[in-house]
């Protein structure tokens, strides 16, 4: 009895937004004790410090909207956080990844406020290479994949790994990016996502041979 009118309260108040913070929740009626009952009883999540979302949306949701669930959480509980790279910038992309743990990944500084525009993110061909240095082959190589599928210049992404020769992993970076090129050649006779299926087993093969 006692959560069901826990949960009809958070029903009733809960702000417009699927992930809030704190304050929001404390600013539509929904105070520290009720926000506390609500996560004991199973009613609201609690994401990170300071931010929240009800229980039953979290639990109706996929794995790839969770993930962006907990990027928004950090970005709105992380005033000087900076600008997401690596996996979470391919999150925010929209391109596939593989398996690739929810650790949030930041470079420069910047100011986060929910009136802002949005998280500040690397662009395609910079989430590749940083990828393709980072992660195992594999799961870099799905996230190259798409995001070439969708747009990604092959020849300024060549460029740019030209430009930070001898930094840290770019000759495991240049492997992932060379071997996806030719693949990418012949996607139109694929199904969809069989160039990645392709690239997995690919960069397995390739880095078990090396």
């Amino acid at each position: 009895m006692q959560r069901d009118i826990i949960k009809q309260a958070i029903l009733d108040a809960w702000p417009q937004f699927d992930v809030v913070t704190a304050t929001e929740l404390s600013e539509a009626g929904i105070g520290e004790k009720l926000r506390r009952a609500a996560v004991r009883f199973g009613v609201i999540y609690r994401l990170r410090r300071g931010a929240y979302v009800r229980a039953d949306l979290w639990h109706s949701c996929g794995a790839r909207v969770q993930d962006l669930m907990r990027i928004r959480a950090h970005f709105l509980t992380t005033p000087h956080a900076g600008t997401y790279s690596h996996a979470t910038a391919a999150r925010l992309h929209g391109l596939h990844t593989w398996d690739i743990p929810s650790t949030i990944h930041l470079t420069q500084p910047f100011a986060s406020t929910r009136s802002a525009h949005g998280p500040d993110t690397v662009t395609h061909q910079r989430t590749v290479i940083d990828c393709a240095c980072s992660l195992e082959s594999h799961r870099a190589a799905v996230i190259g994949d798409h995001a070439l599928r969708k747009g990604a210049d092959r020849t300024n992404i060549a460029a740019m790994l030209e430009s930070m020769a001898g930094k840290r992993g770019i000759r495991k970076g240049r492997a992932v990016v060379d071997l996806s090129m030719p693949a990418r050649s012949h996607q139109a006779k694929r199904a969809p996502d069989s160039s990645s299926i392709h690239l997995v087993y690919g960069c397995r093969s390739h880095r078990l041979n090396s």
